[in-house]
């Protein structure tokens, strides 16, 4: 697996374009980054650092078609790529980290998916879909009475987007989600780091990343 940052000057026609349209930016991403064994293509955009300019972060089994990637995303000089498997292979129980996750947040009944809304409930939802990823959130004291779990919704957005022969828009809600977490089982971590964790995995969610403890 492979970790590329993609940094896209949102003045230039051709970042601007994609960044508007989800499908499209699917499609670039799709085809700048070719699937292989060990794992899926993810992405997700990240929370603005500088102005007129976007991150998009990408993990892959075989990194970019160098190619592809200039024709259709960005340029050389804005893309670094380096290799994910030192981290992933020196995941231990027990082990702490920082994590960020952007996440599509539903409830399914009788097959029909319903967004979450509510911010508590998300929580709830992300301390769930990561216990069964092999891993549980930390604990943070507000007060002397209450112990919270370490997950804060630091962004929040209703996508939407068309797609060729669905009619109408389709509409998904992402939720990026920060926090702390120890590790309980790394085979299940590792593969929820490299398959995606919930929907919508081909359209921004369900990468998680993760960085040392005392990152903020």
């Amino acid at each position: 697996m492979f970790l590329t940052r993609l940094t896209l000057d949102t003045a230039a026609y051709r970042p601007a374009r994609l960044i508007r349209d989800t499908h499209q930016l699917h499609a670039a991403i799709a085809a700048s980054f070719p699937g292989g064994a060990g794992g899926r293509v993810l992405w997700r955009i990240e929370p603005a650092t500088y102005t007129g300019q976007v991150q998009i972060l990408v993990a892959s089994p075989s990194g970019p078609d160098e190619s592809e990637l200039w024709e259709r995303i960005t340029t050389p000089d804005r893309a670094e790529t380096r290799p994910y498997s030192p981290l992933l292979d020196r995941l231990a129980k027990g082990d702490r980290y920082r994590f960020r996750a952007t996440l599509n947040p539903v409830k399914t009944r009788n097959g029909k998916h319903t967004p979450i809304f509510d911010p508590q409930a998300q929580t709830d939802w992300v301390a769930t879909k990561l216990a069964a990823n092999g891993v549980s959130l930390n604990v943070h004291s507000p007060d002397l009475d209450t112990d919270e779990s370490d997950a804060q919704i630091t962004a929040t957005s209703n996508d939407r987007f068309t797609r060729s022969g669905i009619p109408g828009a389709i509409e998904l809600l992402k939720v990026t989600f920060d926090g702390s977490l120890t590790v309980t089982d790394p085979d299940k971590l590792r593969h929820g780091m490299c398959n995606g964790i919930g929907r919508a995995k081909g359209y921004g969610c369900g990468l998680l990343t993760l960085a040392p403890a005392h990152t903020q």
